[in-house]
Order: C-alpha cells, then sequence, then structure tokens
C-alpha cells in the first residue's frame, strides 16, 4: 500500500525547526464507529478529546485530512468497566477517555488510498456465525463468509477471526484475499500463526501489506 505524505507531518516537523512560525493546522475529520451510529466530528486544534463508552474492547478511529483525503486508522484499547456488584453476570462494558495529539497522529500509517469504512459490529459477525458452525465443509463455510462480507466493511480482527475457521492454509490465504479488500485496514491484519508454510505465509504478508 502507498503510503501518502500528510500535511500534519510536515506541521509536526516545523516543531522542531527554528522558526517563528508553522504551517496553518490542518482540517482533520475524527470518525469513530459506535453501537448505532458513527461518530464524525472535525479536529481543528493542537489536542482532541472524546470521552465515552466502546463497543468492544477496541476502538477503531479513523481519521481524514479533509485537504487531501489522506486517511490514517487505528485500533486503540478501552478500558473495561468494573461489574456493578460481586457476582453480578452482565454483558463486558468498555469506555476509553481518548486524547489525541498532533505530534502523536503525526506518526501514524497515513495513505492515499480509502479504505472500507465503517467496521461492521462485532455482534454482527457473531450472529453470522451460527449459521457458518451448521456448514460442514470448509469450502461451503469460506463462500459464506466471503458472501457476508462483499457488502461489510471489516476491522482486522474481525478478518482473523473468519480465517481461524478454517483449517487448511490454502483456504486460510484464499480466505484472506477476499476479505482483505473488505478491511478497514488491510496491513493491520494480525497473520500470526496462521500460516505455517514458508510459501503461504509470504503469500499472506504480500497481501496485507501491499
Amino acid at each position: 500500500m502507498k503510503v501518502a505524505t500528510w500535511a500534519c507531518t510536515l506541521w509536526a516537523a516545523g516543531l522542531t525547526a527554528q522558526t517563528d512560525s508553522l504551517p496553518a493546522l490542518p482540517e482533520i475529520q475524527v470518525q469513530i464507529p459506535l453501537d448505532s451510529l458513527v461518530l464524525d466530528t472535525v479536529w481543528r486544534d493542537t489536542v482532541w478529546t472524546w470521552s465515552g463508552p466502546c463497543p468492544t474492547q477496541r476502538l477503531n478511529v479513523r481519521l481524514v485530512d479533509r485537504a487531501t483525503g489522506q486517511v490514517a486508522q487505528r485500533q486503540l484499547p478501552c478500558t473495561r468497566l468494573a461489574l456493578a456488584a460481586p457476582g453480578y453476570v452482565a454483558p463486558e462494558q468498555f469506555e476509553t477517555d481518548l486524547t489525541l495529539t498532533r505530534e502523536q497522529v503525526a506518526a501514524w500509517r497515513w495513505t492515499a488510498e480509502a479504505a472500507c469504512f465503517p467496521p461492521s459490529n462485532m455482534r454482527d459477525l457473531e450472529a453470522a456465525e451460527a449459521a457458518w458452525d451448521a456448514l460442514i465443509f470448509e469450502k461451503d463455510q469460506l463462500e459464506a463468509m466471503a458472501h457476508w462480507a462483499a457488502n461489510r466493511c471489516l476491522a482486522p480482527a474481525m478478518v482473523r477471526r473468519c480465517i481461524e475457521r478454517i483449517g487448511s492454509e490454502s483456504r486460510r490465504l484464499e480466505l484472506l484475499k477476499a476479505l482483505a479488500d473488505r478491511c478497514t485496514d488491510a496491513s493491520a491484519i494480525d497473520v500470526t500463526g496462521l500460516f505455517i508454510l514458508r510459501s503461504t505465509r509470504e503469500a499472506a504478508l504480500q497481501v496485507v501489506e501491499k
């Protein structure tokens, strides 16, 4: 995937330059998918902060340089909420107190390509897995997962979870190729341990690094 130069990188570099002025701050569109909506706001200051619930234990954050269209994405960890009372069984809940700085995000991977966004909710994947479990043959499962993902965007962790359902390395590679284009950030797909054979491992790395 081709990495593009982003305006904020130049701005951050100017922090250490011996000059009396810095370039104007680029406007950054911040997009965060939540349970039933996408937080979509514009960042104009040096620091951006937000506190709120996370749909899962990791929060997908997408930044868009409004001047160039270049995009950066990260999955950031959330904090697990404590149970309301001892012995009380409830679904896991997470929250975040997020602070981003211009210098911090200038070091993120910025690309000219527009990635698939926003990612589907993990509960959508969990609901689909029940139907996949009923399929006997891996080939049928692979086709069902590829069909399910065709009109969705998947977080990197969701892609790996799908691949782990398949035992055959050749079919795992086939599924990776099918899902990479539907991933919010294919370069962040963790293929560690998924492929033992050198040939398939190298082919998988080529898919996520292109």
